[in-house]
Formats: C-alpha cells, structure tokens, sequence
C-alpha cells in the first residue's frame, strides 16, 4: 500500500507532548531568533530590493507555517541571502526584458505583482516536490556542491554589505556581482566615515556580548546601539546622515494585506524559470539545514516534511501584499 510521504497534521502530536517546561524553553529561544531575525529579514528585503516590510512578514508567516506543518525542531523559515538575491535578479531581469518603457509607481506596482506570482508558483512547486519524495533526489546532491552554492553566497553577501557599511552609493540598475565588487573599489573615495564608524561600533558590540555574555540578545543590543548612535551623529548634525527605515517608509505598510493573487498567464512562461530555480534552491537549503541538525541532535530528518511546510507556509506568503518568501 502506498503511503504519503507528508503528514497534513504534523503539529497535532507535538500538541499532545506539550508541556509548560517546553514552553519555558520556547519562549527564551523564540526571543533570541526574533531579535535576531528582525534586522536581518530587513536587510534581506533590501537585498531583493522590496520594501523592508516584505521580509518582516515572510518571517513571520514562513516561521509559523513551517514550524505548524514542518517536522524539524531547528528550521526556521524565512528570507535568505541567496533567495533574496535570485529574487531581485529574476525581477529586474524580467523588467528589463519585457517591461522597459513602465517606470516610476507602475514600475514598483508591476514588480510587486511579479513578486507575487512567484512565490506562488514556488510555493506549489515545492508543495508538488514533497508528495514527489524530494528527498530522494536531494541524496544525490553532493557535498561539494552545497559548499560550492554556500561560498558563492558568502561572497555576494560580502560584496552587498560592503556597500551599507562604507555608505557607497551602489549601482544603479542590475549588474553582476562581479560588477559591484568593481563598482565599489573603482568607487572606495566616495565612502561615509559616519556609516563606517556606526557599523565598526556595531561590531564591537556584538562581539563583546557574544563573548562576554553569551546567553544575552546580542543582536537587540547591537541594533539598539546602532539606533542610539545613528540618532546621536543626526541630532548633533555630525558627520553625513546615514539613512534610516524612516527614510525608507518603513512605518507606513506595518499592517498585513492580504489579497488573492494576481496570475498573468502571458507573463507565466517568463516568470516559471526563475521561479522553479528558486524553487530548488530553498528545498536544497532546506534539505542542507534539516541534515546538519538531523545529525547533532540525533532526531530523524524527515525532509519532505520539513519542505512541505515552506511551500504551506510560501503559498499563503502569495496572498499578502509585498511579502517574500
């Protein structure tokens, strides 16, 4: 008899086990990841280049959707780097190739709506890729290959932040990162000390924490120490002005809206390929993660399951206006 490699009711037996010390427990570790998570789901928006709203809600949704129909204890669900990049990447592209004469507000609109459709067709492709059994594939993916995907991600970080911490204006429009590197080094003399000073200080204080005290939020510290000083240069009208996310609007989009998708059908042979590839990327970090704390914590990875549950989780993210998965 054929069995389904998900469960549709995997959170109902964690219920049952439940207790008050687990949640004790929960609660610290859930404070630590949303402190953490907050600043970089921001910056991950940045990356794609989406309102920092789009990965504040993709957090939250991603997280509560894959721990509800997930199985691992460890996987949190959210932005990433290298979504976050292939993200901006495959929108821009797809602007420039079809879109050229749209600019201004129907162009952010238009970028949205993209947006959206992707990360449905992601959603289900890796909905579809779990009742599949994905896992089998994956066994075939070589170690070399996810730290290959992993050291090209450690650079295009590298790379993008250059640019926040030393104030360098980055390029305008989309260019590879090879390009950037060059941009920014062709471009180092137009760096802002004030942004160099704030994010040196910045860490300073995340690793004085992280040594000194190690079980403390080191990441709320840290931002809390950024805001303080960033607010003190600006008062005192020190130094060049360093943007904030009130520069950016941050404050008027807080609320979750929450639409039925929007499916171009002409625009869907553009939109699949890029899709599908982001599709395979988040099931192989997935699958990475789910096998790294599989084997320290001794539990049994169940990788269909836990791929499951970002599809649920990005199929609903479809739904709500400038969120990415």
């Amino acid at each position: 008899m054929w069995h389904l490699p998900v469960s549709f009711t995997p959170f109902i037996q964690e219920i049952r086990d439940y207790n008050f010390t687990l949640f004790r427990y929960d609660f610290l570790a859930a404070l630590a990841v949303a402190l953490l998570t907050i600043p970089q789901s921001i910056a991950y928006s940045l990356l794609a280049g989406l309102p920092p709203v789009a990965g504040i809600f993709s957090a939250i949704f991603g997280t509560i959707f894959s721990a509800a129909f997930g199985s691992s204890k460890q996987l949190v669900s959210g932005p990433s780097t290298g979504v976050a990049i292939l993200i901006q990447t495959a929108i821009a592209d797809i602007l420039y190739s079809n879109y050229e004469l749209i600019t201004g507000a129907a162009k952010d609109a238009l970028a949205l709506q993209l947006l959206t459709q992707i990360v449905l067709i992601i959603g289900l492709i890796q909905i579809g890729s779990a009742f599949f059994n994905v896992r089998k594939l994956l066994r075939f993916v070589s170690r070399s290959v996810m730290l290959g995907y992993f050291a090209g991600i450690t650079i295009a970080i590298t790379v993008n932040q250059l640019y926040y911490l030393f104030g360098v204006g980055s390029p305008v429009g989309e260019v590879s990162i090879f390009a950037k590197a060059f941009f920014f080094v062709s471009h180092f003399l137009e760096w802002n000390p004030t942004s160099l000073f704030i994010g040196l200080v910045s860490f300073a204080v995340l690793f004085f924490f992280r040594r000194k005290f190690k079980n403390w939020p080191d990441a709320l510290f840290t931002l809390i120490a950024a805001s303080l000083l960033s607010d003190a240069f600006r008062a005192w009208h020190l130094g060049t002005p360093v943007l904030t996310l009130g520069d950016l609007h941050f404050i008027e989009s807080l609320i979750p809206q929450f639409t039925l998708p929007l499916v171009d059908i002409r625009s869907l042979n553009k939109i699949f390929p890029a899709a599908a590839a982001i599709a395979f990327l988040s099931i192989l970090e997935v699958f990475s993660i789910s096998k790294n704390f599989a084997a320290r914590t001794g539990s049994q990875e169940e990788v269909n399951q836990d791929v499951f549950g970002v599809g649920i989780g990005n199929f609903f993210l479809s739904f709500l206006t400038s969120a990415m998965l």
